[in-house]
């Protein structure tokens, strides 16, 4: 019943709190959406508040199939703003489906480039591994993406270990 009651509720502008309060529904167990049918919605404006929300509040699982079909989604060439959001308002970030995409030679280079820029700002081992590979391998462009995340998280590693003039222990 709660599912078909948000299904029909698609049209009805919301305020801010009903938002919050859907969010929270959709997540809280049981499932009454599974996070393919969040996927399935990313292109409803409708749901571009809900969805954020909902990913704040999600479950690792949940999460792991958003992420799943979300990789895939044209809202990421669409909705820049959007998709940014999704990523960055996750309680969990998933990007192992990122990673596959990036591995992938069956990705073209123009979409490895709108995932690599979606991931700028993410410091993650995995994903420093998969930018070395791309930065012997790719197009310019993608290439020049791949460095520039290599640089953020070789720049956030050294500052997390004191950095290139950190004093040597006392011996």
């Amino acid at each position: 019943f709660r599912h078909r009651r948000l299904l029909l509720r698609e049209d009805i502008p919301m305020k801010h709190e009903d938002i919050d309060d859907v969010a929270t529904e959709l997540v809280r167990p049981p499932n009454i959406f599974q996070s393919g049918d969040l996927v399935d919605r990313l292109r409803n404006p409708w749901w571009h508040e809900v969805i954020p929300l909902a990913l704040a509040r999600a479950s690792r699982p949940f999460a792991e199939k958003f992420f799943e079909g979300f990789v895939d989604s044209p809202v990421l060439e669409e909705n820049w703003s959007f998709a940014n959001s999704c990523l960055d308002e996750a309680a969990v970030t998933i990007l192992d489906p990122f990673l596959a995409k990036l591995a992938s030679p069956e990705t073209p280079d123009s979409r490895k480039v709108r995932l690599l820029q979606l991931l700028r700002q993410k410091k993650d081992p995995a994903l420093a591994e998969v930018c070395r590979t791309l930065v012997k391998t790719a197009t310019s462009q993608l290439a020049a993406e791949a460095q520039e995340i290599l640089r953020r998280f070789e720049a956030s590693t050294t500052a997390e270990v004191g950095g290139p003039r950190a004093s040597k222990p006392i011996a």
